[in-house]
């Protein structure tokens, strides 16, 4: 496996799938490429992937969008 980058603008959401990591900026992305595995949200300087966090992120992300 490979390292596990910190979160930044351009890495918001982590996606796990079968031992492979991927970064992603959009929400929409995320979620699906994470279908069938795990979802990590930024949180700090590292990555949390409890559901109630994942979900109340990932609102306030798309509140946002919607308003910009």
């Amino acid at each position: 496996m490979t390292n596990i980058l910190y979160p930044s603008k351009s890495r918001r959401f982590m996606s796990e799938v079968a031992g492979r990591r991927r970064y992603h900026r959009k929400s929409s992305r995320a979620r699906t490429a994470a279908r069938g595995g795990v979802l990590r949200v930024a949180a700090c300087r590292g990555w949390n992937c409890n559901t109630d966090r994942v979900a109340a992120f990932l609102a306030l992300i798309e509140r946002q969008e919607r308003q910009a």
